[in-house]
């Protein structure tokens, strides 16, 4: 170790430009430095104390850290987050149901799951991530202990389930799941369902993935054009005003109004939003096995795309809803300009569509050189139903 240390050091020199010599303590991961460093030098400081603990954690750390990319339909499941009641887990949640995969995989109860994104019941993710550790003479053990062979395996614990593993990576003991989450993106699906007043229009295929909105004519012509290219929708649905409310969203603003109301004070309402826009899709209405095939219903799908590092309970939903809100015309993309500059005044068109149609769809990471975990706070975590 204190040969590897040496040649860091040589390196270390070498970008710096400089002559500091940095002093290693006998105590693992402490670092002192001869004399003090311009500020010039304070980011390739942070790399080098990074690089060195880095190492250290390697080569004495016990356990091996993995991350898991996953994805389940939220619809059968109570939220991602595992309910504890008096030390003893319940509910049929996602995280559970992973670490009791993992604990038969492994045969072992010592594993213990964080995830990335705490999603609520009825959310949907294409792409979750969570990370675990676990003992190196388990892993020894193991006659193939394989990336593939984890993701294999796990996966055959989790087959009756509506979840399944995609990727699984070895991470250094420093990775953390959610502290180091750069951005995360959420999609909301609308199916925007035209004018059929002699039924109630029902989809069961897709009704727990799309949140239905009836009664809204979107087509001009009598029959819909499905073609696979984005038909235009009327003034019914004022796609322009969605797109006008969507860029006040943009930005770093002070989310009280687009929050639940009982969120506790400790925690920060200013979170910062990186995209909001509004995307029209083709359902493919047009091919023989798609639900709406059959549908004499003209049917239309929004989609809300929102990506920001993190948000707050319910925030994502509730300004989907006032998006909607704008596009039926129910308010002006004004209010929510309104509600975004004065956080403290009452919303009173304030709602919160359904968990049905909200997707987690990706989680972005800081690179190692660009890593905050020394700096974050518990209140930067996802926290978006949690989303």
């Amino acid at each position: 170790m204190l040969k590897n240390l040496c040649t860091i050091n040589n390196h270390f020199k070498k970008l710096s430009g400089s002559h500091v010599n940095l002093r290693f303590s006998v105590i693992p991961n402490t670092i002192t430095n001869s004399e003090r460093l311009p500020k010039t030098n304070n980011n390739l400081m942070r790399l080098f104390s990074t690089t060195v603990r880095n190492l250290s954690n390697s080569t004495t750390s016990k356990s091996i850290r993995y991350k898991l990319i996953f994805q389940y339909k939220g619809t059968n499941f109570e939220g991602y987050q595992k309910q504890n009641n008096k030390g003893q887990a319940r509910g049929n949640t996602v995280q559970r149901n992973i670490e009791e995969a993992l604990h038969k995989f492994f045969n072992t109860n010592s594993i213990y799951v964080v995830g990335s994104s705490r999603t609520d019941a009825g959310v949907h993710a294409l792409h979750n991530t969570c990370h675990f550790d676990v003992d190196r003479e388990i892993i020894e053990r193991r006659k193939n202990h394989s990336l593939k062979s984890i993701v294999f395996g796990v996966n055959s614990y989790l087959r009756d389930l509506d979840i399944v593993i995609c990727a699984c990576e070895q991470k250094d003991n420093t990775f953390h799941c959610r502290h180091n989450v750069k951005e995360r993106e959420y999609q909301y699906r609308v199916l925007l369902v035209g004018p059929k007043p002699d039924i109630a229009y029902r989809v069961p295929f897709i009704q727990d993935q799309f949140y239905l909105v009836n009664g809204v004519p979107i087509s001009v012509g009598e029959i819909p054009d499905f073609s696979g290219t984005p038909m235009s929708l009327d003034t019914h649905f004022n796609i322009e005003a969605v797109r006008e409310a969507c860029s006040y969203f943009v930005g770093t603003h002070n989310f009280n109004n687009f929050c639940r109301s009982d969120l506790p004070e400790r925690i920060s309402r200013m979170k910062t939003v990186h995209l909001v826009e509004v995307q029209e899709h083709s359902i493919g209405q047009d091919q023989t096995l798609s639900p709406l095939h059959f549908s004499a219903a003209k049917c239309r799908e929004i989609r809300f795309v929102i990506r920001g590092k993190s948000f707050l309970h319910n925030q994502v939903r509730i300004m989907v809803d006032a998006l909607i809100k704008v596009g039926l015309n129910k308010i002006s993309p004004y209010r929510i300009r309104s509600a975004l500059e004065n956080p403290y005044i009452k919303f009173p068109e304030k709602g919160c569509v359904p968990p049905h149609g909200l997707y987690l769809t990706n989680v972005v990471y800081n690179t190692p050189e660009n890593n905050p975990s020394e700096e974050h706070s518990d209140h930067e975590d996802d926290e978006e139903g949690s989303e």
